[in-house]
């Protein structure tokens, strides 16, 4: 299972750099991995470490980044590694959905919590379904960054803004000149027809 997490960070690393097209999923996905944790009690999370493989965390690079592999993954933050390979403090905590317990983990970019420094709509809570309903059992808890989609949004938000005052001004200008045209000018007409008489 670790392995297997272990895996998916690396090829959700949002530190990935390098000039080959495999490298990381950047420009692939429009949202990347922020955090990890545990949706539990946390007392009963304290303590827990996310990731316990066997391996150093110094050769964690080594094995999921394999230039030879056909997905290159590039190489994880070392601020990332000592986070993922210490156990989770109280301090760790992360409030989601107006809860008021927080859920342990670890973030895997600078921030600490996705909360703290994003609006709701800029990140998004997955909690993968799992097979019992006890509460007790820990389950994980990902937080992916949304930003590139809300800028996106955005945008397209504006560039309507932008259409529909265009489509605004011309119809407006249409209808000015056919008001003039069929009803003023008429007007304007008899009223000086009149006059003569």
């Amino acid at each position: 299972l670790e392995e297997t997490l272990l895996l998916y960070l690396y090829y959700q690393n949002p530190h990935a750099t390098g000039d080959d097209e495999r490298v990381g999923n950047k420009g692939k996905y429009r949202s990347s991995l922020m955090w990890l944790g545990f949706f539990t009690r946390q007392e009963d999370a304290v303590g827990a470490v996310l990731v316990q493989n066997e391996t150093d965390v110094t050769v964690w690079d080594e094995i999921f980044n394999n230039p030879s592999s056909r997905y290159v993954t590039g190489n994880m933050a070392p601020l990332v590694l000592e986070r993922l390979s210490s156990p989770l403090r109280a301090d760790n905590t992360c409030t989601f959905f107006d809860c008021s317990t927080g859920w342990l983990g670890h973030s895997v970019v600078e921030s600490s919590c996705p909360n703290e420094d994003l609006r709701s709509n800029e990140f998004e809570v997955v909690i993968p379904l799992m097979f019992h309903d006890d509460p007790t059992v820990p389950r994980f808890i990902f937080a992916f960054d949304r930003r590139p989609m809300s800028e996106v949004a955005a945008i397209l938000s504006m560039l309507q803004t932008i259409f529909l005052c265009i489509v605004l001004s011309t119809a407006n200008t249409m209808f000015t000149h056919d008001a003039n045209r069929l009803v003023l000018s008429p007007i304007d007409r008899m009223v000086t027809i009149l006059q003569q008489i």
